[in-house]
């Protein structure tokens, strides 16, 4: 009788350290895994944007002679959402 009461007393244990084990890797490693993918992208289409933004906006301003403000406001527009993208990422490194 002492050794079943043993026995089980070691698999109740066990199976409350797995537990333990299985709420700690679900809490800590797919929530830092997702949110660096997520910032690495950001950061990436941000930057990519901004020199597309930088490249369009050399390229057609000699040509905006007719609504330049139209232009400006598009490109003005382009810019603001260049700068979310990349204060989303930065804001989601320095979490």
């Amino acid at each position: 009788m002492d050794n079943l009461r043993e026995t089980y007393q070691i698999l109740v244990r066990m199976h409350s350290i797995e537990n333990e084990y299985a709420q700690l890797s679900q809490e800590e490693t797919p929530k830092d895994i997702f949110r660096v993918r997520t910032v690495f992208i950001l950061l990436t289409v941000g930057f990519s944007l901004y020199f597309i933004y930088g490249w369009l906006s050399s390229l057609l301003s000699s040509y905006a002679t007719y609504g330049a403000t139209v232009f400006d406001k598009i490109m003005t527009t382009i810019g603001m959402s260049i700068v979310l993208f990349l204060a989303t990422g930065w804001i989601g490194l320095t979490e």
